[in-house]
């Protein structure tokens, strides 16, 4: 009879490495999106522009069905953590430490969900259509501009710098389009 309790605990365990391990691929699958395809790009303009595939996409698209579109997905990718966090939390059989780590991470991703939420908001306020990026400890700022002047770019770092508490060095502002 001490056999089945043993390979319940194994299975249990095995469970929950499991969860730990998919959890971690969910994050990670998730950073390396934001790092591919939400980064400056750092072509040169004339590599950038030359496929008329891409000119001709970009044209058509505008920076509200685009945004638009990407916070959709953005919240349901955010959801889909959230529940995995919950159902992990919601195990009786973690240990103290796992369950603490799981809900500082629901905790960050939260706050961080919060602040892109305000830095959008006060931004659109402002007349700009942006994506913001925030992480523990750097935000990226997406505008719908062709061009940003400085004073623009500084106006939008200081709404960044109110609502996060990050220095100027760790905030970047990205025109992402046309106007």
């Amino acid at each position: 009879m001490v056999t089945p309790v043993r390979s319940e605990r194994r299975r249990s365990s095995s469970e929950a490495e499991i969860w730990k391990a998919l959890g971690f691929l969910l994050l990670l699958a998730v950073a390396l999106y934001v790092v591919i395809y939400h980064r400056p790009a750092r072509l040169p303009v004339s590599r950038v522009t030359s496929s008329p595939d891409v000119t001709e996409g970009a044209k058509s698209l505008s920076s509200s069905a685009y945004f638009a579109e990407f916070r959709m997905e953005r919240e349901k990718l955010y959801q889909k953590q959230i529940s995995m966090i919950q159902e992990m939390l919601a195990r009786s059989d973690l240990e103290a430490g796992v369950k603490q780590a799981y809900h500082a991470r629901y905790l960050s991703l939260v706050d961080s969900m919060g602040k892109e939420l305000d830095i959008e908001g006060i931004l659109k306020t402002k007349g700009w259509d942006a994506l913001a990026f925030v992480t523990a400890d750097s935000c990226t700022v997406a505008v719908w501009a062709g061009d940003l002047g400085s004073d623009q770019v500084a106006v939008i770092a200081d709404v960044v710098q109110r609502v996060t508490g990050l220095g100027l060095d760790k905030i970047a502002v990205v025109p992402a389009g046309d106007r």
